[in-house]
């Protein structure tokens, strides 16, 4: 008999055992996947508190929506994401599950389109843990940039569409303990979030974001950014701005070392 996500999810949650997450290696990083009768929830760049709410419509299909706390679109309505908490940025989502539901193939869209990019995924561990789990994010190093804030340590990712670093900054600020996590947007753009901890008298932002490393702080913004031929072209605001000006941020480029 077919392995289901609804049957070994429910037979897990009846045994209460708490880590009952199916983890997936996609297009878009590390998936997790836990089912609670006929809803599927995922959870993905925990950077942006990444989220899906997904209905089994039957035959191995799963439909419903994506949401986050940023992306490049934002849509006229809300959806409910991670936590209860609504966000402008969401969109419609299609899985279809194969090989027993160690592989599912799906598209996505933004707001309430017809979903039309891809979205794919293979299973990486299952719920008893027989595989190691790893991070999106890890300590080895892949590469080093020079930037408009300093030195960037850009860590090994386990996909092409996302990945943290370390900056510098300037020396009021130390060394290497800031941090930026980053995604590729459907458009080629790369966009994400940095965060610090603040400094004594500094402007805060209301809310705390944390980054997958760990590190959190009430200073942190967005970051926007192309690749170049030699580095990258982008800017940076504070705290949720979206908005380049000086008063939200400022300019921040880079070349590779």
């Amino acid at each position: 008999m077919k392995r289901s996500w609804i049957i070994l999810f429910v037979s897990l949650f009846l045994v209460h055992v708490v880590e009952s997450l199916e983890v997936y290696d996609t297009d878009f990083g590390e998936v997790k996947l836990k089912v609670d009768g006929d809803m599927v929830y995922g959870y993905y760049h925990p950077h942006k508190n990444g989220a899906f709410l997904l209905n089994d419509k039957g035959n191995d299909r799963y439909s419903g929506y994506w949401v986050k706390d940023l992306s490049d679109v934002s849509c006229k309505s809300a959806k409910e994401g991670k936590n209860g908490k609504y966000s402008h940025y969401w969109g419609r989502l299609e899985l279809i599950a194969y090989d027993d539901g160690n592989e599912f193939r799906g598209h996505w869209s933004y707001c309430g389109a017809s979903p039309q990019y891809t979205w794919n995924g293979k299973i990486r561990s299952n719920t008893n843990h027989s595989h190691k789990q790893t991070s999106t994010w890890n300590q080895k190093v892949e590469e080093v940039w020079n930037t408009t804030w300093g030195p960037l340590k850009i860590f090994a990712s386990d996909s092409p569409n996302y990945w943290v670093g370390h900056y510098k900054g300037n020396s009021r600020y130390g060394k290497y303990n800031k941090t930026i996590a980053m995604e590729k947007t459907s458009t080629g753009g790369w966009e994400g979030r940095w965060v610090r901890q603040c400094v004594a008298r500094e402007k805060r932002c209301s809310s705390k974001w944390a980054a997958p490393d760990g590190r959190s702080g009430f200073c942190w913004g967005g970051v926007f950014g192309r690749q170049t031929i030699k580095g990258f072209t982008g800017f940076y605001t504070e705290c949720g701005s979206r908005r380049r000006g000086t008063s939200q941020g400022g300019d921040w480029n880079g070349t590779k070392r």
